[in-house]
């Protein structure tokens, strides 16, 4: 079994877009998924002996690729939350007001946050750089 495809941020298009420097040469599909990881690595010690199990990144949020080309791949973010942006909380409200004022939702997809220059503007906590890590996440790591 192939080990997971690793590389890095080449590029940040915008708030919701890179590209890895990794493309059909080295495996990458449409559809297929990456962790953005924090370059920084933070030792994971064995609390009873003090010896270093190993090192861990951080994963600051997952990408799914879109157009791949040979030495590239186009990444937007993945993750979307559904948001109630108006009418009331149906649990807040008696029944009365459910039937006259209904909630509305819409899908909030998480935004690449960087503090370098984008093509459109953004920002945020968890900023993404260029040559940070990425990583394929495994279909067996989908399941919820």
């Amino acid at each position: 079994m192939p080990g997971r495809i690793r590389g890095s941020v080449a590029k940040i298009l915008n708030a919701r877009e890179i590209i890895i420097n990794r493309g059909t040469e080295n495996g990458v599909e449409p559809g297929m998924r990456f962790t953005i990881l924090d370059p920084e690595e933070d030792d994971v010690t064995d609390p009873e002996t003090g010896e270093v199990l190993g090192v861990i990144h951080r994963p600051k949020l997952d990408v799914i690729v879109g157009r791949v080309e040979p030495r590239l791949a186009f990444a937007r973010t993945l993750h979307a939350r559904r948001v109630n942006v108006g009418g009331p909380d149906w649990e807040a409200m008696s029944r009365a007001f459910d039937r006259i004022l209904k909630p509305r939702y819409a899908t909030h997809t998480e935004a690449l946050q960087t503090d370098e220059p984008l093509w459109d503007a953004g920002d945020g906590d968890r900023r993404v750089r260029t040559g940070d890590p990425v990583e394929q996440v495994l279909e067996s790591e989908d399941a919820p």
